[in-house]
């Protein structure tokens, strides 16, 4: 089977390796928290991203890869679901609006997946969240305790994010939710989950009893 090529902003890449290699090189090279333009990522946007592709909306070639504290500054609502990561933003013409959106269209999860992450994020918004008196779990470690992340002991998040999907149906998986990446003030398929959706009753009060700890991103990793 021939490896598929690329065709973008004029260069050719002769595999989809090629074009995550100068996609990751570009993205470490580039400023954080600031405006810049870049033709290659304006291309994967408008002509690889299927959502994207399956509107009418357009990247308009400016970009801010925004850190989790430029992001909380803002009061995004990215750094609660996505404590600690990096979150790609451009602007979009026709709508005149920013939105965060992934260099890497291709590696997009199934819809099944995007649904857990749309739980994920969704309950992690009514979870604690750490103050200054916290420390991580993980003996002699000293993080910040403003960079602590909610680390599930007992049960995992899997396991009770499998229990929790019986509660959704194959619509609900293959539709997303409805998802539309482009309806106004909603950011992910989270925005889209209703509140009161019995997969995530369970999950609020699954999470009254569980176990659970604060870690660091490094050790929380560690420990996934």
């Amino acid at each position: 089977m021939a490896a598929k090529t690329y065709y973008l902003n004029l260069t050719h890449f002769a595999s989809q390796v090629a074009l995550e290699r100068e996609v990751k090189t570009r993205l470490k090279e580039k400023p954080r928290d600031r405006i810049f333009t870049d033709d290659l990522f304006r291309e994967i946007v408008n002509k690889l991203h299927p959502d994207v592709m399956a509107s009418r909306e357009t990247s308009s070639g400016e970009f801010e890869i925004l850190s989790w504290g430029e992001q909380e500054r803002r009061g995004m609502q990215t750094s609660l679901d996505y404590r600690g990561g990096e979150v790609v933003m451009t602007h979009f013409l026709r709508l005149n609006r920013w939105l965060d959106v992934t260099l890497y269209p291709w590696k997009r999860p199934s819809s099944r997946q995007q649904v857990i992450n749309g739980l994920r994020a969704k309950i992690a918004r009514v979870l604690p969240h750490p103050c200054y008196t916290d420390r991580c779990a993980e003996p002699g470690c000293k993080e910040s305790w403003k960079h602590l992340e909610y680390h599930h002991v007992k049960p995992t998040f899997k396991e009770l994010v499998d229990a929790a999907m019986q509660f959704v149906t194959e619509q609900e998986i293959d539709q997303r939710f409805g998802y539309n990446k482009f309806t106004p003030d909603t950011y992910s398929v989270a925005d889209f989950i209703p509140s009161d959706h019995p997969a995530l009753m369970y999950l609020y009060f699954q999470h009254r009893k569980n176990q659970w700890e604060w870690r660091c991103p490094l050790h929380h990793r560690g420990k996934k």
